[in-house]
């Protein structure tokens, strides 16, 4: 399972979409508000969109910042539009939230591979496959960073 297929819809973001995560003046947002955007953002990533996709995700973070989820989202959005450097700082604080989380630390090996940085994103697809022994993400990039090596 990839880490956006939890998100899938099989239509394109629409007008509706965002008038629905439209926030009332001077009401909180609520974590329906959040999870519409993630919703949003992942659907635009999905659909190669992944520049328009990163201020939906920042808007979920800014009405529930400690969402590990989401922070490994975002991390995985800056890595596939190859800005590594960038994306650490995303998956160190979904780790800091949620140091299960296995993607997260999978794709964190992915962007320390990117950056030539091979020693240091090892024991992070360790830690991932340790976590989750069937997690491809970690399986595939452990192989191709090894060889690289």
């Amino acid at each position: 399972m990839g880490l956006f297929d939890r998100f899938k819809s099989d239509k394109a973001p629409t007008q509706k979409t965002s008038a629905a995560v439209r926030v009332k003046k001077g009401t909180a947002p609520t974590q329906e508000a959040s999870a519409q955007w993630v919703h949003k953002g992942a659907v635009l990533a999905r659909s190669g969109r992944d520049q328009e996709a990163l201020p939906c995700i920042d808007k979920a973070l800014a009405i529930d910042p400690k969402n590990a989820g989401v922070w490994a989202m975002k991390g995985a959005v800056l890595n596939s539009l190859n800005r590594y450097q960038e994306a650490l700082p995303c998956f160190d604080k979904a780790l800091a939230i949620d140091p299960k989380n296995a993607n997260g630390w999978a794709l964190k090996g992915g962007a320390l591979s990117m950056l030539g940085r091979y020693q240091e994103a090892l024991p992070c697809f360790d830690k991932a496959l340790a976590i989750d022994p069937q997690n491809a993400v970690a399986q595939q990039v452990k192989r191709m960073s090894s060889a690289s090596k």
